[in-house]
């Protein structure tokens, strides 16, 4: 009974890291390391959404009279703060690439055509070779389980 219910919080684990792997790919940060671009552009739109955040930050803190802070002080740290979320969250996404990237082919696939490229269930189903859905389901469950052991080493 214990190892049933190990089981699964490693499955809720690993299925959170790969949802999070897939909001970063649908955001397309990902796409420089994938294509492995030097990432000039995602650089320059993150650099100017920054400056949005920056300039915006600045008139809402002088516009609020109880700040008794500096207000370019404050955006500074603001845009410090989410310039340093942005690396962390781009270190941990190529963390979990590169744990796939080292598993057996068949799970990598399956794992990179559910989570990284977002296709569909059934040409999922057919690109494994044409399974049925608990097939696919053990699959899973056996690559998370995979990606929790690499993990673990990391």
């Amino acid at each position: 009974m214990e190892k049933i219910h190990i089981q699964k919080q490693i499955t809720q684990q690993i299925k959170k890291e790969m949802l999070f792997l897939q909001r970063y790919a649908e955001e397309l940060r990902l796409r420089s390391v994938l294509y492995e671009e030097d990432g000039r552009h995602l650089q320059i739109e993150d650099e100017l959404v920054d400056y949005l955040h920056y300039t915006r930050s600045v008139l809402d803190l002088r516009n609020d009279c109880k700040q008794r802070k500096e207000p370019v002080l404050k955006a500074m740290e603001q845009r410090n703060l989410r310039h340093l979320q942005k690396q962390s969250r781009d270190h941990h996404a190529y963390q979990l690439l590169q744990t796939i990237l080292q598993l057996p082919k068949q799970e990598k696939d399956l794992l990179l055509d559910m989570y990284v490229r977002g296709l569909d269930r059934r040409i999922i189903l057919l690109h494994q070779g044409d399974i049925v859905e608990s097939t696919l389901y053990r699959r899973l469950q056996r690559a998370y389980q995979h990606v929790y052991e690499l993990m673990r080493y990391m």
